[in-house]
């Protein structure tokens, strides 16, 4: 396994334990939630995260917040897979609001 691979998994492991234990918490901005609802009954949005995070460590998060259940695509432009569909420039213009 590359050393990356590992590192990674090690950070998210470690995430994942700290979520479990209590010892860290994830929660969202008063009225994300709301604004998801809206959003997601409206056909014209497509919810997706594409985030520089760790992809699992993204996952995660979502999940500690209560949102996953928002998000049926999430992304990491830091994996190879993503960053070939996402070049860095449009990410960061995504990211940003101004795609």
């Amino acid at each position: 396994m590359p050393k990356r691979c590992a590192r990674s998994r090690s950070v998210c492991d470690a995430l994942c334990e700290a979520l479990t234990r209590g010892t860290t918490r994830v929660d969202p901005i008063p009225g994300v939630r709301a604004m998801l609802e809206t959003l997601t009954r409206d056909p014209r949005f497509a919810l997706t995260v594409l985030t520089g995070n760790l992809e699992r460590a993204a996952h995660l998060k979502l999940h500690a917040a209560g949102l996953a259940e928002f998000f049926t695509v999430v992304r990491s432009a830091a994996t190879r897979r993503s960053a070939r569909r996402f070049p860095r420039s449009r990410a960061s213009a995504f990211a940003c609001g101004r795609a």
